[in-house]
């Protein structure tokens, strides 16, 4: 396992002593979510690439289709 360090003001390190969690595990957990995150961004790219584009109904083509309901009946 590799070692990393983060430097923080005085008055959070002393904040964090009072609190009694355990920031390794906190730290840890809160990267392995971002990069948890970073994965699932990358495959819905990739998922996005492969899907084929969807076509868009033309504008008004909504009002058009009710219109030409309501005048058939």
């Amino acid at each position: 396992m590799k070692i990393i360090s983060v430097r923080v003001p005085e008055e959070w390190k002393t904040s964090m002593d009072a609190a009694r969690t355990n920031w390794s595990e906190f730290v840890r957990s809160a990267i392995r979510w971002k990069l948890d995150q970073l994965d699932r961004k990358r495959t819905l790219g990739r998922l996005q690439k492969m899907a084929p584009p969807r076509k868009r109904p033309a504008s008004g083509s909504g009002a058009k289709s009710v219109r030409e309901d309501r005048d058939a009946g």
